[in-house]
């Protein structure tokens, strides 16, 4: 997921995290983002698939708040992070 440090994949109907970058992570707010971490919403709206969570931060404003929603061992953890210019790659795999 660019700007936020994170890589995420498509696991069983949902996006988990299977890497975090740790000097680009260290810009997110709210608590650690870990490895098995699974993203449940971003601003409030759930997407289906790794493609739906980076279109829907692609098409917030640069310095726009995005605000992921994690589940982490039947917890839900709240984080954020400010979008910033969309560079670099997008790493994405499927099981």
């Amino acid at each position: 997921l660019p700007a936020s440090g994170l890589i995420i994949a498509n696991r069983d109907k949902m996006i988990e995290v299977i890497g975090v970058i740790p000097m680009a992570a260290e810009k997110i707010s709210g608590g650690e983002v870990k490895e098995g971490d699974m993203i449940v919403s971003a601003n409030g709206a759930k997407p289906g698939n790794t493609d739906d969570l980076l279109q829907m931060v692609e098409n917030l404003a640069e310095g726009a708040k995005v605000e992921l929603v994690l589940m982490r061992d039947g917890k839900e953890i709240k984080v954020s992070f400010a979008k910033t210019a969309m560079g670099g790659q997008k790493i994405i795999r499927s099981n």
